[in-house]
């Protein structure tokens, strides 16, 4: 939507986006975890777009606490034969 809450409205480009709300979102979800805790993000990317790779790099880094285990993937029987990426982290301590 082009509501000014829209995360994709607020930020102007990617790089801003990234680093102004995605990046401080899960930091903010990680510091709320419990030990050994899971963080499970839904998200995907569009052919124009490439900020996963920048995620993950800037999760590590930004918060050093949380463990990349992977992806899971999810596909709805029902709607479209897409898989859905779910990207997890674990707390380390």
């Amino acid at each position: 939507s082009d509501a000014s809450s829209n995360s994709l409205t607020a930020f102007s480009t990617e790089e801003k986006w990234l680093n102004g709300f995605l990046l401080p979102s899960i930091a903010k979800g990680a510091a709320v975890l419990e030990p050994k805790g899971h963080l499970i993000l839904y998200i995907t990317e569009s052919k124009t777009t490439s900020y996963i790779p920048k995620m993950l790099d800037g999760v590590r880094k930004l918060v050093p606490d949380l463990e990349y285990d992977g992806k899971m993937y999810y596909k709805d029987a029902g709607a479209s034969s897409k898989l859905r990426d779910f990207h997890i982290w674990n707390k380390k301590y």
